[in-house]
């Protein structure tokens, strides 16, 4: 009930235990954490002259709240690693639950808190709730990060076998562009292709096919306009 677990968001008891043995040459541990008696992490870790691996099972959703708990339900596998060389972090591995996988392959530079061409696929096969009044299924991402953390630039590639937005169905979706965020506010320039949409009878007299889509999203999440 203090101000770290009021800026944190966590309003039940959590514990977190690392413990290990060695050196920098050769060290293995092991990091556990649960919320509410429940657990979040039982992790193996280890560090090779600079290599830090993170391996074992892990729960996201008592984390987080609304549909990002939903995405994140159940029992994750956790496989990554890290090599650091001046501060700055070639990450590679998977994280992947029973509704998304999440891929990473780059540089994150901590000293200078920037993105350097590091990449993220993201995969959400199943039906899923993004938002309010926005679902999908059979999405996949491809994002491409550089730039300082606070306001990134972002090459993206994304495919997805439906988008259904407040009772409109976009089917069988590739889009790509280059986003930018800052402050939380992001700019999400749109260059699309959509093999069918339907949900707008009353305006387009029936399924609309093969069509192309271009614009701007400005988003702050879960607002999107357009």
């Amino acid at each position: 009930d203090g101000v770290i677990a009021a800026l944190a968001g966590i309003d039940q008891p959590l514990t977190t235990t690392l413990a290990g043995r060695g050196d920098w040459a050769k060290w293995d541990g092991a990091v556990a954490a649960s919320l509410g008696g429940k657990d979040l992490a039982r992790l193996a870790l280890t560090a090779r002259d600079g290599t830090f691996a993170l391996k074992g099972p892990a729960w996201f959703a008592p984390l987080v709240s609304g549909t990002t708990a939903t995405l994140l339900d159940g029992q994750a596998s956790v496989d990554l690693s890290a090599r650091f060389t001046n501060r700055r972090a070639a990450l590679s591995g998977r994280v992947a639950g029973p509704k998304f996988s999440l891929i990473p392959d780059g540089v994150i530079g901590l000293s200078a808190n920037r993105f350097d061409g590091f990449r993220l696929a993201l995969s959400l096969p199943g039906p899923a709730q993004l938002a309010q009044n926005l679902s999908g299924a059979g999405l996949r991402a491809n994002l491409a990060l550089d730039g300082a953390f606070a306001a990134p630039k972002v090459a993206y590639r994304l495919n997805a076998r439906s988008l259904t937005i407040s009772g409109t169905t976009l089917a069988d979706i590739a889009a790509n562009g280059t986003a930018r965020g800052k402050h939380g506010e992001w700019l999400v320039p749109v260059t699309a292709r959509v093999q069918q949409i339907t949900g707008l009878d009353g305006v387009a007299g029936g399924a609309l096919a093969n069509v192309s889509l271009t614009g701007d999203f400005a988003a702050r999440w879960p607002r999107i306009l357009s």
